[in-house]
């Protein structure tokens, strides 16, 4: 019988190579770093669930998400991971994915989220949650909440606006006045443009009478308040309530009226109107956030009510510059706003 020396040679050659093959396959997985098992007493982990949009936002998603990554080393997080809402039906879901999983914190960020966290945190009572951007009448011993003084981003708002205005009327196209944070920004934009020069002339106008069915998602109204209110000679203006609000931004700058935004950074949202868009006003809850994840990670219970900042984004170069004083002006204001000089004393409700 002829055998075929070589033929076994290279047989041998593929069998060594698979097998060193497997052994080095097997060595790397078990070296590669495996996830943590977050149902360990020893393990801290974190998640984030937010209501709408991703975590590269420019608004509350992204800082809210930054301010986790920046904090994860110092209070040793081992697994931070987010899941991005893309329909409010998932809300309770992905919150509990979480809580499934052994997460020992549970961010969710946005109001909307407020009533699905609670129903889950009832479920879970050893987790932590805390809700950005949530308040509730009532305290919750595993819940803690960062809100922020809605009041203040609309005096600073409306402060600016009485500067940059030249016609001397300024206006505001709000939501519902019935929704707190709604009546504190769109009131606070009133009280701050009246503080700054007494004799101007304020329009704001709420979405009082429009479908319930469209609360924070009306832009077809917000386009025609918003021309609606350059017919009375507005020049400036803001607006606050979802994408309410950015079918007036939106009219606006098309129509080259100066624009002051809120929620979010509107010099990337709506990059086209950039040349008409003086700054934006914006909530920062990464002091009280970072915080209350420290506290966390060693132990202890959070929950109740805290407070975040507010901060407007810079100044950028476009065809419309802002005047060094009045640069100047708001820094001071915002500094007076915070440590108590300037007092706004609005209702809390309407």
């Amino acid at each position: 019988m002829y055998i075929n020396r070589d033929q076994i040679a290279v047989n041998r050659i593929r069998f060594l190579f698979n097998l060193i093959l497997v052994i080095f396959v097997l060595t790397i997985s078990n070296c590669s770093p495996q996830p943590a098992d977050c149902s360990r007493e020893d393990v801290f982990c974190v998640g984030l669930v937010t209501a709408y949009d991703g975590v590269e936002d420019h608004g509350m998603n992204q800082v809210t998400w930054e301010t986790l990554q920046n904090i994860e080393t110092q209070a040793q997080i081992a697994r931070l991971d987010n899941i991005e809402s893309v329909d409010m039906r998932d809300w309770e879901k992905n919150i509990i994915f979480f809580a499934d999983n052994g997460y020992d914190v549970i961010v969710t960020q946005g109001t909307n989220l407020d009533q699905a966290m609670v129903s889950v945190a009832s479920d879970y009572p050893s987790i932590s949650f805390i809700g950005v951007d949530q308040e509730f009448d009532e305290d919750y011993e595993n819940i803690a909440t960062i809100s922020f003084p809605e009041d203040q981003a609309g005096f600073l708002a409306g402060m600016l606006a009485a500067m940059v205005s030249t016609s001397g009327k300024v206006g505001a196209v709000c939501e519902t006045s019935g929704i707190e944070v709604v009546w504190q920004y769109c009131e606070g934009f009133r009280a701050g443009a009246m503080y700054e020069n007494s004799d101007i002339n304020v329009i704001v106008v709420y979405r009082d009478s429009g479908d319930r069915d469209k609360t924070f998602n009306d832009p077809e109204w917000g386009q025609q308040t918003m021309l609606s209110l350059m017919e009375e000679g507005v020049d400036t203006m803001t607006g606050f309530g979802g994408n309410t609000a950015q079918g007036a931004f939106l009219t606006a700058g098309e129509k080259g009226i100066l624009m002051i935004g809120s929620e979010e950074d509107l010099y990337f949202r709506l990059s086209d109107l950039q040349p008409v868009l003086v700054t934006s006003l914006l909530k920062d809850p990464s002091a009280a956030l970072s915080s209350l994840i420290l506290s966390a990670s060693q132990g202890e219970p959070i929950f109740g009510p805290h407070s975040g900042q507010i901060r407007y984004a810079p100044f950028r170069m476009s065809p419309f510059e802002v005047p060094m004083e009045i640069k100047s002006n708001m820094e001071i204001a915002l500094q007076e706003i915070r440590n108590g000089e300037i007092e706004i004393n609005l209702p809390e409700k309407e």
